[in-house]
């Protein structure tokens, strides 16, 4: 069996309004949020800052409103959506406004994201993600806690491998 994915909450970015979830792969031992936030602590600081400050007021205060995302990034009806400060973009599957899932980003200089090899590579991984996170709640193999703030069930995403 190959996991391709496990979804974890991002306790220190969570609060009473909303939840953030990353995608840990295993191999590549890391977060797709931890991975974003080493591309880009160094070079972007106060954008990182800047971001940060924004999930922290979801979490905390207002819950994930749409008003805090740019226009959607992804095909229409993906809730793919990204979180921004100048230039840097930081892609989300936003479910609603109690849970998101962080993904990575990057600086971006180009008009769209498909120009970009990196930002490119980050959205068609958080639409994958997505994809399988919508089956999964569909099928009922997750459902979401009685507050709507947590997932509940398998978050591990594994497939049987073919012999």
């Amino acid at each position: 069996m190959k996991c391709n994915f496990e979804l974890v909450k991002i306790e220190a970015l969570s609060g009473r309004r909303a939840t953030f979830y990353t995608a840990f792969l295993p191999d590549e031992n890391t977060t797709l949020f931890e991975q974003f936030l080493l591309e880009n602590k160094e070079l972007h600081d106060a954008a990182i800052h800047h971001i940060s400050s924004e999930i922290q007021l979801m979490a905390h205060r207002t819950g994930a409103r749409i008003d805090f995302f740019q226009k959607p990034e992804g095909k229409a009806g993906e809730s793919i959506f990204a979180l921004y400060s100048k230039n840097l973009r930081l892609y989300c599957f936003r479910i609603d406004n109690c849970i998101v899932i962080l993904g990575g980003g990057g600086w971006k200089t180009v008009r769209t994201w498909q120009e970009d090899p990196d930002l490119n590579q980050a959205m068609q991984r958080l639409r994958w993600i997505a994809r399988q996170i919508e089956e999964r709640l569909r099928n009922k193999e997750i459902r979401r806690s009685h507050n709507d703030l947590e997932f509940i069930g398998d978050l591990n995403f594994c497939e049987e491998e073919e012999d």
